[in-house]
């Protein structure tokens, strides 16, 4: 639970952006975090259909092939589980900045905040709501037209 928050810092994110620009055509772990930074993709999408299907992958990347060099047309581009991933990812980070138990979450989470447009989704959990109530409270940008039970609002920031 107290990983939730964590996030890396804009150095940190820039230090490795550069790391594994450099290092992703020679190293596994450095074309795994590049593709993380790179995509929309979660690491559970990266290590199932997007490693294991180079007809998806390559649909997938379209016009950024090049991001995969030669490796494109591999049949399994990341061998290793999650798990044990995530262990390389901690001792790096702990070795690298000094970071305890980082996860691969903080990294997506730390380019967020950090981007000029982003925005922030609150899910109502209320069960009767309706859109006159919703547009009352939430006035900036409202995406369900309908009753507000259980759908996500987004608003700018």
């Amino acid at each position: 639970m107290e990983r939730r928050g964590r996030v890396f810092i804009p150095e940190q994110i820039k230090t490795t952006q550069t790391r594994v620009e450099k290092l992703k055509d020679t190293e596994e772990m450095a074309l795994l975090v590049f593709l993380l930074l790179k995509t929309k993709l979660k690491l559970s999408d990266l290590l199932s259909w997007f490693n294991k299907d180079p007809v998806k992958r390559q649909n997938y990347l379209k016009e950024h092939v090049y991001w995969l060099a030669d490796y494109g047309f591999l049949p399994v581009l990341f061998p290793k589980t999650h798990q044990a991933y995530l262990n390389q990812w901690k001792r790096l980070c702990s070795h690298l900045f000094g970071i305890h138990q980082a996860t691969f979450e903080m990294l997506k989470k730390s380019l967020g905040p950090y981007k000029k447009n982003f925005f922030l989704c609150f899910v109502l959990t209320t069960t009767y709501c309706n859109t006159q109530i919703c547009h009352e409270i939430f006035t900036p940008n409202i995406s369900s037209k309908s009753s507000c039970s259980s759908s996500s609002i987004i608003l700018n920031v």
